[in-house]
C-alpha cells in the first residue's frame, strides 16, 4: 500500500509525517501485504489510536536507483487523530 494524495491541510500534510509515496507495511501492527485497500482502510478507522509503520518514499532525484527505497529503514508513526492519512492507494511493483 502506498499513500497517493494528502488532504490539503489535513493533520498527514502539515506535521509532515506522512509523505506521498511512502509505503505503508503496517496498522495497528498488522501486516497490510496482500490485503485489500478496503480492509486496510476500515482497520485504520475502528480504531481511536494509529499506529502505522511506514517506509519513506524515495526522495526525488536524478540519480535516485530503484534500490534506494529497499535500504530505507521503516518507521513507526503514532498518530491519535485518524485523519492522518486520508487516502491511499495499492499499487503493484
Amino acid at each position: 500500500m502506498f499513500i497517493s494524495r494528502l488532504a490539503a491541510g489535513g493533520v498527514a500534510e502539515l506535521n509532515g509525517l506522512l509523505r506521498v509515496g511512502d509505503e505503508i507495511l503496517s496498522v495497528n501492527t498488522v501486516d497490510v501485504a496482500g490485503r485489500r485497500l478496503d480492509d486496510v482502510v476500515i482497520s485504520m478507522s475502528v480504531s481511536r489510536r494509529l499506529l502505522l509503520t511506514v517506509r519513506p518514499a524515495p526522495p526525488i532525484s536524478s540519480e535516485t536507483n530503484s534500490s534506494s527505497s529497499l535500504s530505507t529503514p521503516p518507521a513507526t508513526i503514532t498518530s491519535s487523530n485518524l485523519s492522518a492519512v486520508e487516502t491511499m492507494s495499492s499499487r503493484t511493483q
